[in-house]
Parts: C-alpha cells; sequence; structure tokens
C-alpha cells in the first residue's frame, strides 16, 4: 500500500458518504478484499478495451479469448503490481493475517512471495486466544462397539477410532449397529452375546453339550456294534447286518460333527466342508437304509427261490447311491465354491457364508437344489421299498423301522428346509436353531430307532447272551436264526440270510 494508485483510492474511499457506501467514508481504511474487488474491475475493464482495440468485441466474447487477453494484461493497481502466469493465476506476494478482536484489525501473521516461500512474521492468535493451532478437521462423534473389550463405547471426537469391517481376521472397533443384529461379526461373539436377548454363545455351549454326549453315545454303540456284532456274531445284530449298522453310526457321526461348522463366526474353511459334512452324512444314512430296505425285498420277494445277499453286495449298492454325492459335492467345491464373504443383509454389510468360485451366489443355490433332489430321489426309492415290504414276515420288525426311519427323514426334509429357507433372512438365530433342531432329531431318531431294539434285546432281555433270533412262518412254526436265518412254512421256503449278510 505505498503506490500512486493505492493513495488515489484511499483519497476516494475517504471522500464518500457511509450511509451510501457500508463501511467507507472518513476515517476509514479499505480492507485487502475492497481493494482485490476494485483492481478485479479494472482488469477487466482493461481486457475489454483490448477487444475492442483487436476488433474481437462482440455481443459474446469466448471464454479463450477474455482468458488469454487477462493473462498478458498488467498494471499498476491499488493492491500493487498487476500480473498474471501461464496459468492465470496472479503474480503476487500473498498475506495470512488474523483477526485481532481487541483492536478489530487483521494483523499479519506471515509473508508468501515466489523467491522466498513462506516467512513467518509473527505468531496468530486463535479463537482460544493462544497460539495453539486449533483442530479444523470437525467431525461427529459417533458409538461403536469393542468386541475386545466387549462394550459399546463412544468416540467424541469422531476420528480416535478407525472402524472395521466385519470381514477382517483381527476385528476389534465395529459400528454399534452391528450389536444384537443376529449376525456374529466379532471373533469372541461378544456382539451377539453381551447385553442380548439372542444369546449366541449360551445357545452354543447348550447344543454343543447335547452334541458331544450324542456323539459319545453313538461312539458306545459303534463299539458295541463291532464287539457282538462283527466279532462276536450275536444273532440280533447279526440279522441287521453289522457292516451298515457301521455304516449308518459313523453316518450318524459325520453328520453331528457337522453341527460344529456353524459354530461361531464364519470361516472359509468351515463354510467349504459344511456341505460335505451334512449332505454326504444325511445321503449316506438315507443309502444305508434304503440298502437294507432292498436286502430284505430281495429275500422275500420270492416264496419258492432261495436268496443269498453277501454284504458285498449291499455295499455295492450303498456305494452306487453315494457316489452321485461326491460327484456332486467335487463340481459344488470347484465351480461354485462355498466360501466366506461380505454380503448385504438387511441393508447392511455381513461376513457370512456365500458362493465364490465361477458362477458366485446363484451357483451355490443351484447345487443346493441339486443335492436335495437327489436326496429325495434316494428317499424316495427308500419309500417305494417300505411299501413293497410292508407284509413280510420281518425279523424283529426290521422293515417297519426301516420305513418310519425313512418317512421320519422324508418329513423333517420336506417341512425343515423350506422354513430354514424362509426364517434364515429375516433371523439367523432362529434359523440356526432350527437347522441344528433338525440335524440332531433327524440322525438321533434314526439311530434310535434302528439300535434301541437290538440292543434292548441284548442288554436287556438275553442278559449278553447270544441267544439265536426266533422268525414265525405263516403256520406259526419258527426256526432258530445263528449262522444263518431260514424260514419256512408247510409248502414254500421264505428266504435266508447267510453268514456274511
Amino acid at each position: 500500500r505505498d503506490n500512486q494508485k493505492y493513495f488515489d483510492f484511499l483519497k476516494l474511499w475517504t471522500s464518500v458518504d457511509p450511509n451510501e457506501y457500508s463501511a467507507a467514508g472518513p476515517n476509514t481504511t479499505p480492507s485487502d478484499t475492497s481493494l482485490f474487488v476494485y483492481d478485479t474491475v479494472v482488469l477487466a475493464a482493461l481486457a475489454l478495451d483490448k477487444i475492442e482495440q483487436r476488433g474481437q468485441l462482440s455481443p459474446r466474447i469466448p471464454a479463450a479469448l477474455w482468458t488469454s487477453t487477462i493473462i498478458e494484461s498488467s498494471f499498476e493497481g491499488s493492491s500493487g503490481n498487476i500480473q498474471m502466469d501461464e496459468s492465470g493465476d496472479r503474480v503476487a506476494n500473498i498475506s495470512v493475517s488474523f483477526f485481532a478482536p481487541e483492536t478489530r484489525t487483521f494483523n499479519i501473521s506471515s509473508l508468501w512471495t515466489d523467491e522466498f516461500r513462506l516467512q513467518p512474521v509473527t505468531d496468530a492468535v486463535w479463537f482460544s486466544n493462544t497460539t495453539s493451532i486449533p483442530d479444523l478437521d470437525i467431525r461427529d462423534e459417533f458409538d461403536y462397539w469393542s468386541c475386545d473389550d466387549k462394550e459399546e463405547r463412544t468416540d467424541p471426537t469422531g476420528k480416535e477410532v478407525s472402524l472395521h469391517t466385519p470381514n477382517g481376521s483381527n476385528v476389534d472397533e465395529i459400528e454399534s449397529h452391528y450389536h444384537c443384529d443376529n449376525f456374529i461379526d466379532c471373533k469372541n461373539m461378544s456382539d451377539e452375546s453381551t447385553g442380548c436377548v439372542s444369546n449366541f454363545v449360551a445357545v452354543f455351549i447348550a447344543f454343543g453339550l447335547i452334541t458331544g454326549l450324542l456323539i459319545l453315545v453313538t461312539i458306545g454303540l459303534l463299539i458295541f456294534v463291532c464287539i457282538f456284532g462283527v466279532i462276536l456274531h450275536y444273532s440280533h445284530l447279526k440279522v441287521n447286518s453289522p457292516t451298515f449298522l457301521v455304516i449308518i453310526l459313523l453316518s450318524t457321526l459325520l453328520g453331528y460333527f457337522s453341527i460344529f461348522a456353524w459354530f461361531g463366526k464364519p470361516h472359509p474353511v468351515a463354510c467349504a466342508f459344511q456341505p460335505w459334512l451334512l449332505g454326504l452324512s444325511s445321503i449316506s444314512m438315507i443309502a444305508a437304509l434304503c440298502v437294507k430296505n432292498i436286502r430284505i425285498w430281495r429275500i422275500f420277494r420270492s416264496e419258492l427261490k432261495r436268496q443269498k445277499i453277501t454284504d458285498k453286495e449291499m455295499f455295492a449298492y450303498w456305494f452306487a447311491a453315494v457316489l452321485p454325492v461326491l460327484v456332486i459335492l467335487t463340481t459344488w467345491s470347484i465351480v461354485s465354491t462355498p466360501t466366506a464373504g461380505i454380503e448385504d443383509r438387511n441393508g447392511e454389510d455381513h461376513f457370512v457364508c456365500t458362493t465364490g468360485g465361477f458362477t458366485g451366489e446363484p451357483g451355490g443355490y443351484i447345487f443346493f437344489g441339486i443335492l436335495v433332489g437327489y436326496g429325495a430321489l434316494v428317499l424316495f426309492v427308500g419309500m417305494m421299498l417300505s411299501i413293497a415290504i410292508r407284509n413280510v414276515p420281518a425279523v424283529l420288525n426290521e422293515s417297519k423301522l426301516l420305513a418310519i426311519s425313512i418317512y421320519n427323514i422324508g418329513f423333517l426334509s420336506a417341512v425343515g428346509i423350506p422354513v430354514f429357507l424362509v426364517v434364515q433372512p429375516i433371523n439367523p438365530f432362529i434359523a440356526w436353531i432350527l437347522r441344528t433342531c433338525a440335524i440332531l432329531y433327524a440322525f438321533t431318531v434314526t439311530m434310535v430307532l434302528q439300535f434301541a431294539p437290538s440292543v434292548g434285546y441284548i442288554v436287556f432281555v438275553n442278559r449278553f447272551k447270544n441267544v439265536p433270533v426266533q422268525m414265525r412262518s405263516h403256520s406259526s412254526s419258527s426256526t432258530s436264526l445263528g449262522n444263518s436265518i431260514t424260514s419256512s412254512n408247510t409248502s414254500t421256503h421264505i428266504g435266508t440270510f447267510n453268514s456274511s449278510s
């Protein structure tokens, strides 16, 4: 402010009526902004004069012409020398000022020049009446859930805490809406156990204990069958084919173990094993029941022909029924790999089991439908065989127990699967309980129906003695079953189990 243009402007500024020009008039000083506005108008007028002198003036001046003319213009203004660089920015020294409320003036804090860059002049006094630079990054406070501390907290600054997404392996601070939303987002499950009505941890403990006890019972039965059926050849187990009793028990064990694949926060490995553990175990058990029905049907389908069925032949039937499941599951794992990832659930992102591979989400439903369809086909064959053998003289009512087991699994699948698919998107907590109860019910009831009669006869009726099984013929005569089972009447020969069946 030491050039003649400034003094000319100052004289004009102090001579005007303050009632007409606010902030101007006697005993006032123009602000930097006023000088900049004044020089801007002068610069535009000079550029317009140059355009007119060149004969380029028109009702609508192109922006490019405005820019090039202003860049090449320079003059001495009230705020100093006015000159533009090639980018259209003013070449000038810049001052950084702060307002002092005591004197109601702007004081220079630092200067910027092209030669010396930024030069501090004096410390700025901020609104806090200190020279400490204030935090200008003002954000709203927010609530968040701490997985490690198992409590909801608040970040008053809105920037001290970095929120994690649920897909991380070491998740701690997550958004507060993840708390008690029926989706497990913390590895320690604190978001669904602390202060929640739906307590996943309590449910996991309860069902874990029940499943563990059933696993011990199944292992006990497996040892029982191996000792009394495979080694000692007790008749009450032998007539039911110990080999296939072992297959049913192993399938039941695998089914129980599948429950633990759904425990805790989803993991890609656990999600990949879920269809294998549950799909293979359930259809393996159904196939074993169907093959036992095939054995009874073949033995009693002809009254005039003696039938002999070996365990190897029955095992071939069972393997033929299970082989398509292995193909379906292998193809599923390659083409539409089950994994875990972030998915939108009810408008929020959650880390859940989903479908990856080449197809993505639709492929998982397609292969699930194929697997369920094949299981339904095996169940249908078993039901038809149960109807076909409903009137045969079954040893220890085995045919009826097999039929009840197959009907029970079929009914449970027909009702349980649709209900689960409907409830899962609405309430994963209830859906988890329904699925687990269905698995426990299907395998446990089948195991009880298949083993309770034989174990009851051996332990409580026969007191661990190998008493031959009696099967009555149509004429009420009976034949003891030792190494073989033969049932006959006065005119026909029903059938026989050899020592290996």
